[in-house]
């Protein structure tokens, strides 16, 4: 880990800018996966690890499920406005939704 994170460092230095983003691991699991897998590698076994594949998920997970109300909010008029620039026809109210 340390060779890379030299290499990356040298490497950055050619850039003028830069972000490092982190992704979360719940949105990156085959690396998490390969990462789990390393960390429980046995030393005495070797690097052979099995590995068993699941056609269906061992555990049965209930689906939620939400009820969405269509009754208007008070939200309505300022996500219009963000999604659409759509204002409201009352002067007083399209000003508060604006500034």
């Amino acid at each position: 880990m340390a060779a890379h994170l030299s290499k990356v460092k040298s490497l950055l230095s050619s850039f003028t800018t830069y972000d490092i983003v982190q992704i979360p691991r719940e949105q990156n699991e085959r690396a998490d996966t390969l990462a789990r897998l390393a960390s429980a590698i046995n030393h005495n076994m070797g690097k052979n690890t099995p590995i068993e594949y699941l056609n269906k998920p061992s555990i049965e997970e209930e689906q939620e499920t939400l009820q969405i109300d269509d009754i208007p909010s008070w939200m309505d008029p300022i996500f219009d406005f963000l999604s659409k620039g759509e204002l409201p026809n009352d002067p007083l109210e399209a000003r508060k939704v604006k500034y």
